[in-house]
């Protein structure tokens, strides 16, 4: 909805970079989830403070909602938070991975062996101190 509103007022990259956005479903928080999310809204989230109109969401239901995304893309304060928001995930998110993974699959199939010793890298952690 926000791509085509964008193109028709002949903001064409910005268009396109909403349209390649690629946001995971929120449905099961998660520190990565939150992690990726981020990331891709980081990839325009400059371009769309600056473009944003909140007549583009003027058929959205909950227009107490537009008026805080609105207020919150205009705000240089909420910037700030989402930067230092982003890079706490950023760091934390490998971290988080590791320590739910176990020595005997490092691989990037770990999410789905069934290990007994998933989540303990106590020894390994401890080696490393």
């Amino acid at each position: 909805m926000m791509a085509a509103r964008n193109a028709e007022l002949g903001f064409q990259g910005l268009a396109d970079m909403l349209r390649r956005l690629r946001l995971p479903s929120f449905t099961a928080w998660r520190w990565c989830k939150l992690d990726s999310i981020l990331a891709e809204l980081g990839k325009v989230l400059t371009s769309l403070r600056k473009g944003f109109k909140a007549v583009w969401l003027k058929k959205v239901r909950l227009q107490k909602d537009v008026i805080l995304m609105a207020e919150a893309l205009g705000s240089d304060l909420w910037c700030l938070q989402f930067t230092v928001v982003a890079w706490v995930c950023a760091w934390i998110s490998p971290l988080l991975v590791w320590c739910g993974g176990c020595d005997c699959h490092e691989t990037g199939d770990a999410d789905f062996v069934s290990c007994d010793m998933r989540g303990r890298r106590l020894a390994t952690a401890w080696s490393e101190v």
